[in-house]
């Protein structure tokens, strides 16, 4: 980010959860002069307090991650992942290989917005299905406390088909139990599929050794770029704007080709730091170009208008990264 904009000062603050640290900090950031907040909202309730406060001292401030839902939509600016996508993509991931079976789901966290909507598009998305939602509980994103739900679950009900999880961590947890259990992962008849969201190290490790089916990845840097050029741009033009990202599936079918532009990326980054022949800067030009192409498409739902373009355009990314690779 400093990168990007040399000529601006970055405080970064850390309020633990806590809503009166949080809203002391505040209070003396805007006292101390900034130009604009970017926030993490510690807790929804305070949302109306901390706005009327930024807004009363002209404060550009742009919400990301947590959505202040106390607020009324277009008054405020928020920068995060579709978490109704979420739901909904998991759901689609199982219904491609299963038609019917009993379902459980594991929750984040009561008062966290992502947990209701990741929860509540999962079972929208299965309502005229024959999958059957069994249970539910809160396992606060805790694969420990999602590993004792399980056990308890499993013991309760052996018919379990797949499990929806709102975070890897918990999906990560729940496999130990299933696994304790005796029983098969996977999506045949008897075994158990397992969702998760986040593409965790863990997670990704999980679907690479057959236990975890999939995961919902939200792009950390991608959001942080956007995060950052939007509250830019609200300190500049005075505009409220929202932007919800669009995640994307990992499976272990394309695992290895998101791997692949992830070390692309890479390289790209160290290329910059270290200079290099005229060569490797024009290749390492054109995965920049068509990496923020593909992210366009994404973050602005134009997949439908492009999607004859991405494939070849993923196919050159391939190949150039190779060749950078072999450099």
């Amino acid at each position: 980010k400093e990168s990007n904009y040399p000529n601006i000062t970055f405080i970064e603050l850390n309020a633990s959860e806590d809503t009166v640290k949080q809203q002391s900090q505040i209070e003396t950031l805007i006292t101390q002069g900034i130009d604009g907040i970017m926030l993490q909202i510690a807790n929804t309730g305070i949302a109306s307090s901390i706005d009327a406060y930024v807004k009363a001292n002209n404060i550009p401030t742009l919400y990301y991650n947590i959505r202040p839902t106390t607020l009324q939509e277009g008054t405020y600016s928020y920068v995060g992942m579709n978490e109704k996508s979420v739901g909904y993509i998991q759901a689609q991931e199982v219904l491609k290989v299963r038609s019917n079976g009993n379902a459980v789901i594991l929750l984040g966290d009561q008062n966290n917005e992502s947990t209701l909507l990741r929860t509540s598009s999962v079972m929208q998305s299965l309502s005229n299905t024959q999958i059957k939602i069994l249970a539910t509980a809160y396992g606060n994103w805790y694969d420990n406390i999602a590993e004792s739900i399980m056990e308890k679950w499993i013991n309760l009900n052996n018919n379990i088909d797949i499990v929806f999880s709102n975070n890897d961590d918990m999906a990560v947890g729940s496999i130990r139990a299933i696994e304790r259990a005796g029983k098969k992962l996977g999506t045949n008849n008897g075994e158990i599929m397992v969702l998760g969201v986040d593409a965790t190290p863990n997670g990704i490790q999980s679907i690479k050794d057959g236990k975890m089916y999939a995961t919902v990845k939200q792009d950390g840097k991608l959001e942080a770029k956007i995060i950052v050029d939007s509250i830019v741009d609200m300190i500049n033009n005075n505009k409220n704007r929202t932007v919800l990202i669009e995640p994307e599936v990992i499976t272990i079918e394309n695992i290895n080709e998101i791997e692949k532009i992830s070390r692309g990326k890479q390289i790209i980054k160290e290329t910059k730091k270290m200079g290099g022949d005229t060569n490797l800067k024009i290749k390492t030009q054109k995965i920049d170009s068509k990496l923020a192409f593909i992210d366009w498409t994404l973050m602005y739902k134009k997949f439908e208008e492009n999607k004859n373009v991405i494939p070849s355009l993923i196919q050159e990314l391939k190949n150039i990264i190779t060749e950078l690779e072999e450099l």
